[in-house]
């Protein structure tokens, strides 16, 4: 089971139970999720708001993200909103979905349940549509999924040193 999985499990679990034996349950999940957030408070807010259903934190995520491509703007000489941006980016990152493929990678097989081996001529296999050709859009994108990358590290991290 993948550390997301892992999360979303154990944030909607009654069952809190610890056992020293094991240190994938989901009060150690819950646990190596609050020390990650306290170094990357950005990366965890994504993550709570991607997999643990928390739509409250979905505008403090925007504003934090707007102020990140805001910089990267300036740094750049680019024009732009940078709300608006990071408002499109959270949006394509949680919803976008290839209506080809519905979201999949692959199409059905016309008449059939199947799925086609190749991958989608439309999203190329990503399930995603095409992302804008803006570059602080694309900056503020790589940015998100570096967050993710680092939100699910520092909790298995954290879990282990706590082993």
């Amino acid at each position: 089971m993948k550390i997301a999985q892992r999360y979303i499990t154990a944030r909607h679990t009654s069952n809190l139970k610890s056992e020293p034996r094991s240190n994938m349950s989901a009060a150690d999940i819950l646990a190596g999720a609050g020390m990650a957030a306290q170094q990357h408070s950005d990366a965890l807010m994504l993550w709570g708001v991607v997999y643990g259903g928390k739509t409250s934190q979905k505008m403090m995520l925007v504003d934090g993200l707007a102020r990140k491509v805001g910089e990267y703007m300036m740094r750049n000489r680019l024009k732009g909103q940078p709300r608006h941006i990071a408002m499109e980016v959270l949006a394509y990152y949680l919803h976008a979905k290839c209506m080809a493929c519905e979201g999949v990678g692959h199409r059905l097989i016309e008449g059939t349940i199947t799925r086609e081996d190749e991958p989608c001529p439309v999203c190329r296999g990503t399930g995603k549509p095409d992302a804008p050709e803006d570059e602080a859009w694309a900056w503020l994108h790589r940015y998100v999924g570096e967050l993710m990358s680092i939100a699910a590290g520092r909790i298995m991290q954290s879990i282990s040193l706590d082993l």
